[in-house]
């Protein structure tokens, strides 16, 4: 990436497996680098119609991402139907634009979401590195840890 561009991740696929409607209340972002601006982010249902590819996003350089077939929505409020075919599942789409140069990254994402009124947490080590600018040397674009 380079300084100032924004990016889609699309990060997990999201199935309730449970018997009751899930209600998304926001994301939270472990040891998230300084510089790295997170946009969004947004759910999808992952497809609307069969022969859709299952996954919108891998990575893509632009936001918010295509997608061709479905809507997006803001995390907060979204409901995730018990799962009975893959119309239920849905995707996390992670925005984010880099600020400054070097490895930016954070180290897993928090789903805070609810049920009636019993309150979940989520924690899916789902790591996203970038590095800025596209330039940088893909052999040392790695995962590192902030140090204070």
């Amino acid at each position: 990436m380079d300084v100032g561009k924004t990016g889609t991740y699309g990060a997990e696929t999201i199935a309730n497996h449970g018997t009751e409607t899930v209600v998304l209340d926001r994301i939270a972002f472990v040891d998230r680098s300084p510089g790295l601006e997170i946009i969004g982010p947004l759910v999808m249902h992952v497809r609307t119609q069969p022969g859709v590819p299952a996954l919108a996003v891998g990575f893509v350089r632009q936001y918010p991402p295509p997608h061709e077939g479905t809507a997006l929505h803001p995390v907060s409020g979204f409901r995730i139907s018990p799962h009975r075919s893959w119309k239920d599942d849905a995707e996390l789409l992670i925005g984010f634009r880099a600020h400054r140069a070097g490895v930016l990254s954070y180290r897993a994402l928090e789903l805070h979401y609810h049920v009636d009124s019993r309150r979940y947490v989520a924690t899916y080590p789902d790591p996203l590195t970038i590095c800025v600018p596209r330039s940088f040397p893909l052999r040392l674009c790695k995962y590192r840890r902030e140090q204070n």
